[in-house]
């Protein structure tokens, strides 16, 4: 059996509204292990920005909302992402944590 390799899609880049970027280094600061769980949805972004996401109807351009599980350790809330994706980028436009409306 032969095996067939897939061209992996390359990775988009991830832009952050100047809002979520202030709100990033603000839960930085407030919990330990907030870059981890940064990180890890910067890179499932960057791959496939589809997995998990609800669109949110009537939007021009198309806005996506993804929602985290709960990650206790390091006191990382759930938190809830609005962004846009294109052929090369995902912009992420809205940060807030579950507490927040």
């Amino acid at each position: 059996m032969a095996i067939v390799e897939q061209a992996r899609p390359e990775a988009r880049t991830i832009v952050e509204a100047e809002l979520v970027t202030a709100r990033v280094k603000r839960l930085q600061a407030d919990c330990s292990n907030f870059d981890e769980v940064w990180d890890g949805l910067y890179w499932r972004l960057a791959r496939d920005p589809f997995v998990g996401a609800t669109r949110v109807p009537d939007t021009k351009p198309i806005l996506y909302l993804v929602k985290t599980p709960p990650w206790r350790p390091g006191g990382v809330p759930v938190l809830r992402l609005a962004y846009r994706v294109t052929q090369t980028e995902v912009i992420i436009e809205r940060l807030a944590t579950q507490d927040e409306h």
